[in-house]
């Protein structure tokens, strides 16, 4: 593509994501991190109007976090079915740290960060949304299986559960996805030792009363064949790639005339719904049309999810472009200890409503409720009574932003 060298970003742990701007026919972003050289967060833009229709790079490498990045970066459709989230990880202490960004018609939010659940001590490993976008599914080189609820209106996360800790040491999960009716989970890992390496490929039931110890292992792969990235493809299959390498022997490039079963082809679960044997895993059954896989796959976001029926936000609010330009957004708070109320005032917030959302530190959702923030200013408050001693985040979502605080009772 015209003035498409030397995007910064490389093909290891999902570090590309491509995104359209919303309300736009014809501008993307590509957001990418360099985890392997710890350059931080950086977007590009394109224009598929330029060049004849083959689009051209308009922007490029715009920084846009200078945070060393940890593993992954997934977006997912605001529950406006319009807008964008980016979710984006740091070696910033405490570990468990997610960076949040926002992307509306009107630009990138600034950033929100939410320390919840399990410190991650390893930097590869995959994540995974629900089809809907409401649950989200996290693993890692050190053994952690995690899943949190995700609120697609306040770009929030709540409710960590560990299946599996981080325990610093094998098993190594390297992919994961959600089943299409989201009642079952799919881990590929790796363990190495004694001179063999065995790979393999789980299915957990999380309707099960004790998810780890519903784990059925539906393959075991041996060296030189070592899959990786999981995908729940259009089709409600779930595809799986496997790379072809040689214990020891860092596979990439290969050379040509290494060409077998294992690279030239994808593995399919025909039935991820079904428990068991069931789900129909079939190991390199996709023929890749002569074309050869390694450890990936596209890291491609739901472009066609709804807006979250029911949800605080799942229609679009009528703003005017009067209230959409203007100052920065802000967010003051007080806590009144001997009235055990927090004070709430926002200025320039570009909106008619605002939903706000009081969580603890654990992501426990304890307070929310819809309000009218007067096109630009609002005052409000919440009695706090009933909360114990504490750290809480209160997040105050617009159809443009999502500003978090927090507080101390």
């Amino acid at each position: 593509m015209d003035n498409g060298d030397s995007i910064i970003g490389e093909g290891w742990f999902n570090e590309l994501v491509i995104i359209p701007f919303p309300d736009s026919d014809s501008l993307f972003y590509l957001f990418s991190i360099c985890q392997s050289s710890g350059l931080g967060l950086f977007y590009s833009i394109i224009d598929l109007h330029l060049n004849g229709g083959l689009g051209s790079v308009i922007q490029k490498n715009v920084l846009l976090n200078s945070s060393i990045p940890n593993g992954v970066i997934k977006t997912i459709k605001h529950g406006n079915g319009r807008d964008w989230w980016l979710i984006y990880r740091t070696f910033d202490v405490p570990d468990n740290n997610y960076v949040i960004y926002m992307i509306t018609p009107y630009g990138i939010s600034q950033p929100q960060v939410q320390y919840i659940g399990s410190n991650l001590t390893a930097e590869t490993g995959d994540i995974d949304f629900t089809p809907d976008g409401n649950k989200l599914l996290i693993v890692n080189w050190h053994g952690l299986i995690q899943l949190m609820d995700f609120d697609r209106c306040t770009g929030t996360f709540s409710n960590p559960e560990i299946i599996q800790p981080d325990t610093w040491s094998t098993p190594l999960y390297l992919g994961c996805a959600f089943s299409p009716d989201a009642n079952k989970i799919y881990v590929t890992s790796v363990y190495q030792g004694a001179g063999a390496e065995f790979s393999y490929l789980y299915q957990y039931d999380l309707l099960d009363t004790n998810i780890a110890l519903s784990k059925d292992t539906l393959y075991t792969f041996t060296a030189p064949d070592v899959p990786r990235t999981l995908r729940r493809g259009p089709d409600n299959k779930i595809y799986l790639s496997t790379c072809y390498e040689t214990p020891g022997v860092f596979a990439y490039p290969y050379a040509d005339s290494v060409r077998n079963s294992t690279n030239e082809n994808l593995s399919v679960i025909n039935s991820p719904d079904s428990l068991g044997p069931m789900c129909d895993f079939a190991p390199f059954s996709f023929y890749l049309g002569g074309k050869r896989t390694y450890y990936g796959l596209p890291n491609n976001p739901d472009y066609d999810l709804k807006s979250d029926s029911g949800s605080f936000c799942d229609t679009l609010l009528n703003v005017s472009s009067m209230d959409v330009f203007g100052e920065k957004p802000e967010i003051n708070i007080f806590y009144h200890p001997s009235w055990q109320k927090l004070f709430i005032n926002g200025k320039n917030l570009k909106s008619h409503i605002c939903i706000i959302t009081l969580f603890d530190l654990t992501g426990k959702v304890l307070f929310q409720k819809l309000e009218d923030s007067n096109s630009l200013n609002f005052s409000t408050s919440i009695s706090c009574g009933d909360f114990s001693n504490g750290i809480y985040l209160i997040a105050v979502q617009t159809e443009y932003d999502c500003i978090i605080k927090t507080f101390f009772k």
